[in-house]
């Protein structure tokens, strides 16, 4: 029962601290992506150029893990 009690509590608590790093992930994204607007790239390319910067969210998730 108590094992049971645990297991639940970390997954709530790893969860939530996944979607804290998702959030934080985006966050870093869209301002890489209007930064590059702001410079005149139009909204596909500045996303585009972000995304292979930033290297992939899978990546960065796996960094942030580490």
């Amino acid at each position: 029962m108590m094992m049971e009690w645990l297991t639940r509590l970390k997954f709530l608590i790893f969860r939530k601290r996944r979607d804290e790093v998702d959030e934080e992930l985006q966050f870093h994204l869209e301002e890489s992506i209007a930064a590059r607007i702001a410079v005149g790239l139009d909204p596909a390319e500045a996303r585009r150029q972000a995304l292979i910067e930033f290297g992939g969210v899978e990546r960065a998730r796996e960094q942030v893990n580490e």
